[in-house]
């Protein structure tokens, strides 16, 4: 059987974790919704983990390649490289920016399987693929929810007071009759999704 060519393939999964990383941290820092800026901060974090669990898997590893990728352990900052994520304040062109980079990673991430791989790579592996399909389910249903108001930010004109009632995701006011939105659940298989509960009584 092939060896498994372990450097490499992990060199382009830190790559790609690498950007989703900076995309996230970038958009909490421009986005204009407070709320969307904690979720993207979240996001970066959680990036950041995958990252540093790749970096640390190539620096065990032989040979300058390892030793020449960039620290994974800066955390999510706001460096960004040149031209790869728009300077934009609009929540929906910078959860579409995500989504994209997102893809690249989900995409790389399903390509780096190989009969050869060790288990326990393997395991690791698929579980950060699961979760990058996590998150991007999250955020695209986010994207195309109605809910997504509850994103905008509020004018001068029509600022809106905070009610006893709350969402789950970002403790933003809901009126009493849509209290029970957004709930999130885990079926048996592991996936997180997001459904939406309707408080309308039974005809």
């Amino acid at each position: 059987m092939q060896e498994y060519p372990a450097t490499p393939i992990l060199q382009r999964l830190l790559a790609v974790t690498s950007d989703c990383r900076a995309a996230f941290a970038e958009a909490a820092y421009t986005v204009s919704s407070p709320r969307l800026a904690a979720l993207f901060m979240r996001r970066a974090e959680h990036q950041n983990r995958i990252a540093v669990y790749l970096s640390e898997h190539l620096a065990s590893g032989r040979g300058p390649s390892a030793r020449s990728l960039p620290a994974a352990r800066s955390g999510a900052t706001r460096a960004l490289r040149a031209g790869a994520l728009p300077t934009e304040r609009d929540p929906h062109v910078l959860l579409g920016a995500c989504l994209r980079v997102l893809d690249t990673a989900i995409l790389e991430f399903a390509r780096a399987f190989a009969p050869s791989m060790p288990l326990g790579q393997r395991i690791s592996l698929e579980r950060h693929h699961d979760q990058m399909r996590w998150s991007r389910e999250e955020l695209a249903d986010l994207q195309r929810t109605y809910k997504w108001q509850y994103l905008s930010p509020v004018s001068d004109e029509c600022e809106v007071q905070p009610s006893e009632s709350t969402l789950r995701w970002f403790g933003t006011s809901r009126e009493s009759e849509d209290r029970d939105a957004w709930q999130t659940q885990l079926i048996p298989n592991g996936a997180t999704h997001f459904h939406e509960h309707e408080s309308r009584r039974t005809s």
